[in-house]
């Protein structure tokens, strides 16, 4: 392999870049593949490269600049997406053709337009968004020409003002953050709550010097804040039945992770004094006081003035760095001091390079008329950085191992106002604004309260936060419910609901409508559950399986009611079992009939080649009106002119399951919660929860009536385990094309453990 070129900040082309050309658009001074080629050694050019990568293969640009010796070059001959022809602000048609000229443009944000003097971030071919930034020094920054600062370190003194700006602004003015409030106080006049059993006394905010201790707190009242964090592997300063009177003199700062010192100083610069950790407000070897703390965690963090977030402080090494990280160099940025404008000085050039018709001689402005040796001298003065734009706050959290914690989402749903530490920058969340310490984010809410959640919306509200949840990891499988007691609790009591073993009733079972979305599960091994509750199962579940297109939805299930029993039932040693563990039955009458399990979806429709057009009108025969696809909103055309179909994608997973009835007819599908035990042809029991009925007015909008003209049924899929009388064991979750099926069903009185 060659050994890579010297990486420099700028090539003579990008040198000539100026403000003015950032603010009023311009065309870069190379073509795309002598740009490529540039990129191997200009930072700029390599920006410019990287960013538009999307357009032409399905990579972001850090992962290009990763490859970029091996594949850069390969994108001077791959086409890429253009899109046109705009109609109300958004594209209608895309189309392939081969890059050549490149233009950086800020149109496609509205913001922008708006402050047409400013510049804050554009695109080049309408590729990734980059961002452009100054120093706080900057002379750009400071005149508001570039209103976005650099990244700073969490613990600056503007990110501490920006910090306490943001709690101010909401404990003054966001009703909603503190209307919503817990009951038995009132924040906006400046109530206190009752300070949970112990918290972290870390001293007056105006005595210095102050060891913090921990403090049993007998009924006082007084606002406090609460961290959120990950434990890691490694052992880390807990509270003990060894240690806790020690700790209520002093707790060792000096045996203390990075992110607990972090976050005392944190509590400090915003004037608290109490600040609330699990491992150390929870004494760990008790068993009845971390029960008794645990269910109490919901009305911990609501009413704590605020959480504090460490989303990155464990890196991949388990190693604790903190809340205040250092910002690690961004690969792709690029810092370079920036002239205002430039002149063409047409007639030196000509003299200069009589033979050339292009101009070669410009003439630099730079504001207050500074000379560019005196940049050279005071660098920050007209320093600027373009990078690729940092994810917003929606996007990145929920991909960090933070947010992916199973305890941390009853965190992080209770809570009304959030400081989130990231390695990328510092976030702000509450019930009524979001922020970041740049302030180029949307401030739209990203988190709603669950105290805005009316009778009508539970049921959503309960399934997403369910689907958030089993997402989640968490160290103990015990904790499978007890990580979301407080969330449970806490709507029971408010919207008189209630809710077994996780599964809310709503009377019409359509929360028993949960399945494996990802791959089949297992069950635990120390945490046992009734086969129809998701917690039973570990991994991913959904309760989002696509709709009929066609239909009015009914209701064919009565009686339904749940038993649990705080006990285990397993057949399995009973050793293994953390006490935590419950059993029971849901019963209702409905109409239950049987099928076959036969053959994979995925390989059938592989036979029949459903990426051909021609075969996918078998699609909707098997998987009903959800398969059918309405037209394409934005049509894709390649380098003649010709429409790209779109591939083809079916909403079930690859796991799926072909139903038929005794004539092998496929009336079907089933999505097995666990791989298949028994091989493929065996009985299935289907009991019916819900009919969408064909109706000649519901046409989803397309005026056309139900092309396929058939009623669909959502079953939960059952074996039978009893014989005398007859009990069930949920299997999986499935759905009947076929208007005769119910006709062959009888109605049963059906009890599933």
């Amino acid at each position: 392999m060659a050994q890579s070129q010297t990486i420099v900040p700028l090539c003579s082309s990008c040198r000539g870049l100026t403000f003015a050309m950032l603010r009023d658009g311009y065309t870069h001074h190379m073509p795309f593949r002598q740009t490529v080629i540039s990129g191997k050694t200009c930072r700029m050019c390599r920006l410019i490269v990287c960013s538009v990568a999307k357009l032409h293969i399905e990579d972001h640009s850090y992962g290009l600049d990763a490859k970029y010796e091996s594949e850069a070059e390969k994108l001077s001959y791959l086409p890429a997406v253009h899109r046109e022809k705009y109609a109300f602000g958004f594209p209608i048609m895309e189309r392939m053709q081969t890059l050549s000229d490149i233009v950086w443009d800020r149109s496609q944000h509205g913001a922008e337009s708006e402050h047409c003097y400013q510049v804050r971030k554009g695109n080049f071919n309408q590729g990734e968004t980059v961002q452009v930034t100054a120093p706080s020094t900057s002379i750009y920054y400071t005149r508001k020409l570039i209103p976005v600062r650099d990244i700073e370190p969490g613990a600056t003194p503007d990110n501490v003002a920006l910090l306490k700006n943001w709690l101010n602004a909401c404990i003054s003015g966001h009703p909603r953050c503190h209307r919503l409030f817990s009951e038995g106080f009132n924040e906006a006049v400046n109530d206190k709550p009752i300070l949970p059993t112990r918290v972290i006394d870390v001293g007056s905010p105006t005595a210095a010097g102050t060891h913090p201790r921990l403090l049993t707190t007998l009924g006082m009242k007084s606002n406090y804040i609460t961290l959120s964090h990950r434990w890691g592997l490694k052992p880390r300063l807990k509270t003990m039945r060894a240690n806790i009177e020690r700790f209520q003199r002093r707790i060792p700062l000096e045996e203390a992770p990075a992110t607990f010192k972090d976050a005392i100083e944190v509590v400090r610069q915003l004037g608290f004094q109490y600040l609330w950790i699990d491992s150390l407000c929870i004494v760990q070897d008790n068993p009845l006081d971390w029960d008794e703390e645990s269910r109490r965690m919901g009305d911990i963090f609501e009413s704590s003035t605020c959480t504090i977030a460490a989303v990155d402080s464990l890196d991949d090494d388990d190693t604790d760095n903190g809340l205040f990280l250092s910002r690690n160099p961004d690969p792709l940025a690029v810092e370079f001091c920036l002239p205002y404008h430039k002149e063409p000085l047409i007639e030196l050039s000509r003299r200069l390079f009589p033979n050339e018709r292009q101009v070669f001689v410009w003439k630099y402005y730079w504001l207050k008329r500074r000379s560019s040796d005196l940049c050279k001298e005071n660098p920050d003065l007209y320093k600027v950085a373009v990078r690729p734009r940092i994810r917003s706050l929606w996007k990145s959290i929920p991909e960090t191992t933070w947010h992916n914690r199973g305890w941390v989402l009853q965190e992080r749903t209770l809570s009304r106002r959030m400081i989130y530490y990231t390695k990328a920058k510092l976030y702000w969340s509450c019930f009524e604004t979001t922020g970041d310490e740049q302030q180029v984010e949307p401030t739209a809410p990203v988190r709603i309260s669950w105290r805005s959640i009316n009778p009508e919306r539970l049921g959503s509200f309960w399934q997403d936060l369910l689907s958030d949840y089993s997402r989640c990891s968490l160290s103990k499988p015990k904790d499978r419910l007890a990580a979301i007691e407080g969330i449970r609790c806490k709507l029971e009591t408010r919207l008189s609901s209630n809710i077994h073993a996780g599964v809310l009733d709503d009377g019409a079972g359509l929360n028993l409508l949960w399945y494996t979305n990802k791959v089949p599960l297992s069950r635990f091994d120390d945490f046992h559950a009734p086969s129809w509750t998701w917690a039973s199962l570990r991994g991913s579940v959904a309760f989002s399986l696509k709709p009929p297109r066609y239909g009015l939805a009914t209701c064919i299930i009565r009686d339904i009611s749940y038993e649990i029993r705080e006990q285990c039932t397993s057949n399995r040693p009973k050793a293994e079992c953390a006490g935590t563990c419950l059993s029971g039955q849901v019963s209702f009458t409905s109409p239950l009939g049987v099928l076959r399990r036969t053959r994979k979806f995925v390989e059938v429709r592989d036979e029949i080649n459903c990426h051909n057009s021609t075969n996918r009108q078998w699609l909707p025969t098997v998987l009903g009106s959800a398969a059918v696809r309405p037209p394409a909103i934005i049509q894709r055309l390649d380098q003649n002119g010709n429409i790209i179909p779109r591939s083809q994608e079916s909403f079930v997973p690859n796991h799926t399951e072909l139903l038929s009835d005794e004539y092998r007819q496929v009336l079907g599908f089933m999505i097995p919660d666990e791989d298949i035990v028994d091989g493929p042809d065996t009985s299935i029991y289907c009991a019916g929860i819900r009919a969408w009925l064909p109706s000649e007015h519901q046409n989803g909008g397309l005026g056309t009536t139900n092309p396929t003209g058939m009623t669909e049924i959502d079953i939960l899929c059952l074996e039978k385990i009893g014989s005398a009388t007859p009990l069930y064991r949920q299997v999986g979750l499935g759905r009947i094309i076929c208007n005769d099926w119910l006709d062959t069903c009888k109605q049963a009185a059906i009890r599933i453990v």
